[in-house]
C-alpha cells in the first residue's frame, strides 16, 4: 500500500535524487519556452552542503563563542524580564519549548526553577553541553530547528526563541513562523526575542546585499551575516499564523568587554489563537476562489522530492489503503464501485488537490461514497502544499505583480473540512509531512530552469507569458542567492506539505523524530 503510495505522489523520483534529464525535459517541452541542453540537468544522489565559513555557519559560529556568549548574555537584564513576564502567566509544569536554547543560561534556568517542564533544542553540540551541565532539570537535543518535530504530536504551554532565528533565510523564518503556531496548544505563549538591525552598522569590508535581505555587522570580536527581518515584518508574521501580539518591550543591549555595542532588541510575547495554523495564512486573500481556472501544479508535484518515511508513517496505522487521483475518484464512481478494505478500514488518499471549492465539494462527495457505510473507521488523507510552501510563495509574489487570484491551499483545505464534517467524518489532524523540495543542477542556468517548470502552473496567460516567466526568474534567482547562506540549499526549492487527515472514529498516528541532526 505504502509503495503505490509513492508511486503516486512521486512517479519520476524512487530517492532522494535530482531531477533527472528525461522527467525535466519532458515537462519542458510543454511549455513554449526555448529549448533547453541536456547538460543544463544534472543528477545526484547528495544534497548540496555549502562550503561554509564561520562567517555564515552558525553551527561553527556558536560552537566557537559557546562560553563568551553566555558569559554576555546572562546580563541581559531584558531577556530576563521578559522571561520572568511568561513565568508570571504559566502555572508550575507547564511544557515550554526553548529553540536556540544555547547554555541553558539565563532562559532554561530561570524556567526550570520556576517549576517548568523545558525541552531545549541547539545546532551547536558546544553550546547544548554546555547546558546540560547549567540546567540538569532540563532536557537538551543538538539538532536544527528545521528539522525539529516533537515526540508523539507533543504541543506546548510556551515556546522560547530568542535571537535564534536571526540567521535564517526569510523563506525559513515563514516556515518557523507556522511550526511554532503548530506546535502550541491553542492559547499558548511564544516569546520572541530579535535585533533590530535597522540600528546595527554594517562592516563596511563585505558589499551591500542587493536583496537587503542580509547585513554582515561586528558581533563579539568578528564579523558575522544575519537576517535583517524588522519588527513589523515578525508582528504581521505572527498574526498571519494565528499569533497576536499581546506584549512587547525593546531595549539597547551593551556588553563591551565582549564585543557587543549598543545591540538594539526587540523582545515579543504573542498567544496562539484556536485557527489551525497550517490551513493559513491568515486572513485568507478575497481572490483565492476558482484556482482550476487559473494554476496547475500537475506538472510540478511530479518533480517533487518527497519525504517517503513520514508517509509510510502516516499510513502504517492502517491495514488497508487505496490512493487514488481525482480522476479515478470519478471513474469509480461513474462504475458505482466501492472500496473494501480488511476490516473496516478504507483509507483514500487524493492528492490533486488544487481546484475550486465546488469542485472539491464534488470531488469528497464521490470519494465518500466510495466508502463502505459500514466502515465507521474510515479515513481520507488529504495532502496539499503547506502555509509556508517555498514553491508557493513565489508563484504568488508573481501572481500578485499581475494582479493575479493567490493560490492559498487553507482555503481549499478549510471548504474540505465543512462538508467532510456534513458527510460523517467528526476527527480532523494536521500533520507537517517534512522536507521536501524539488532539486536542481549546478548549472549557471538554474534559475531559468526552474523558472520555464514553475511557468506551467499558470495556465492559458496569453501575452503574459513570456513577462511571467521573467518575473519568476527574478524570483527564483532571489531565492537561490539567499539560500546561498547559513545553510541554506542553493540547488533546491522546497516544497513544503501538510496531510490533512479526517476520520469517523478517532485513530491516532504517532510520530516520533529521535534523530534531529538527520538532514
Amino acid at each position: 500500500a505504502s509503495s503505490s503510495l509513492l508511486q503516486l505522489l512521486s512517479p519520476s523520483v524512487k530517492n532522494h535524487v535530482y531531477l533527472n534529464e528525461q522527467s525535466m525535459m519532458s515537462a519542458l517541452s510543454k511549455t513554449d519556452s526555448m529549448a533547453l541542453n541536456e547538460e543544463e540537468i544534472t543528477r545526484t544522489n547528495a544534497f548540496d552542503q555549502p562550503n561554509m565559513s564561520e562567517h555564515t555557519d552558525p553551527k561553527r559560529l556558536f560552537d566557537a563563542l559557546a562560553t563568551s556568549y553566555s558569559n554576555a548574555y546572562v546580563s541581559n537584564n531584558a531577556q530576563r524580564r521578559c522571561v520572568q513576564k511568561l513565568i508570571s502567566m504559566l502555572s508550575a509544569g507547564s511544557r515550554i519549548l526553548d529553540i536556540g536554547s544555547g547554555t541553558g543560561s539565563p532562559t532554561a534556568s530561570m524556567l526550570t526553577d520556576a517549576e517548568m517542564i523545558v525541552t531545549g533544542i541547539d545546532i551547536s553540540s558546544a553550546m547544548v553541553d554546555a547546558a546540560r551541565a547549567n540546567v540538569p532539570r532540563a532536557t537538551f537535543h543538538v539538532g536544527d530547528m528545521r528539522r525539529y518535530q516533537p515526540a508523539n504530536g507533543q504541543k506546548f504551554d510556551a515556546i522560547v526563541s530568542i535571537f535564534s532565528m536571526i540567521n535564517l533565510p526569510t523563506n525559513a523564518l515563514r516556515e518557523m513562523a507556522f511550526k511554532m503556531a503548530h506546535w502550541l496548544k491553542p492559547g499558548g505563549l511564544l516569546v520572541l526575542g530579535i535585533v533590530d538591525f535597522a540600528g546595527v552598522v554594517k562592516a563596511d569590508e563585505y558589499p551591500d546585499d542587493p536583496y537587503n535581505e542580509w547585513l554582515n555587522h561586528r558581533f563579539m570580536g568578528r564579523v558575522i551575516k544575519d537576517n535583517v527581518f524588522g519588527v513589523g515584518q515578525w508582528i504581521s508574521l505572527l498574526r498571519s499564523a494565528d499569533i497576536a501580539l499581546v506584549d512587547a518591550q525593546g531595549t539597547v543591549f551593551t556588553a563591551e568587554d565582549s564585543g557587543i555595542v549598543m545591540e538594539p532588541e526587540c523582545f515579543f510575547i504573542g498567544r496562539k489563537g484556536e485557527k489551525n495554523a497550517l490551513i493559513g495564512p491568515y486572513p485568507p486573500p478575497y481572490q483565492a476562489d476558482g484556482l482550476r481556472q487559473h494554476y496547475t501544479l500537475g506538472g510540478i508535484e511530479k518533480h517533487v522530492i518527497c519525504n517517503n518515511a513520514f508517509l509510510e508513517t502516516l499510513l502504517g496505522y492502517s491495514r488497508a489503503v487505496r490512493c487514488l487521483s481525482s480522476y479515478e475518484i470519478q471513474a469509480a464512481t461513474m462504475s458505482s464501485a466501492t472500496l473494501e478494505g480488511q476490516g473496516s478500514y478504507a483509507t483514500v488518499m487524493a492528492t490533486d488537490l488544487l481546484c475550486g471549492p465546488n469542485d472539491m465539494r464534488e470531488l469528497l462527495s464521490q470519494l465518500s461514497s466510495l466508502h463502505n457505510s459500514d466502515a465507521t473507521e474510515s479515513t481520507i488523507i488529504l495532502v496539499a502544499p503547506a502555509p509556508f510552501n517555498d514553491t508557493m510563495h513565489i508563484l504568488n509574489e508573481v501572481a500578485s505583480f499581475f494582479n493575479f487570484p493567490q493560490i492559498h491551499h487553507g482555503v481549499l483545505l478549510g471548504e474540505a473540512v465543512i462538508v467532510l464534517r456534513q458527510l460523517g467524518f467528526t476527527y480532523f489532524e494536521t500533520h507537517l509531512v517534512g522536507d521536501e523540495y524539488m532539486g536542481f543542477s549546478s548549472s549557471a542556468d538554474k534559475s531559468r530552469v526552474a523558472a520555464t517548470l514553475l511557468k506551467s502552473a499558470f495556465v492559458a496567460r496569453g501575452v503574459h507569458r513570456d513577462a511571467i516567466e521573467a518575473a519568476l526568474g527574478a524570483q527564483v534567482e532571489r531565492y537561490f542567492e539567499s539560500q546561498k547562506h547559513l545553510g541554506g540549499h542553493s540547488q533546491r526549492i522546497g516544497f513544503q506539505r501538510i496531510a490533512l487527515q479526517a476520520s469517523k472514529s478517532q485513530v491516532r498516528i504517532t510520530t516520533d523524530v529521535k534523530d534531529l541532526s538527520r538532514t
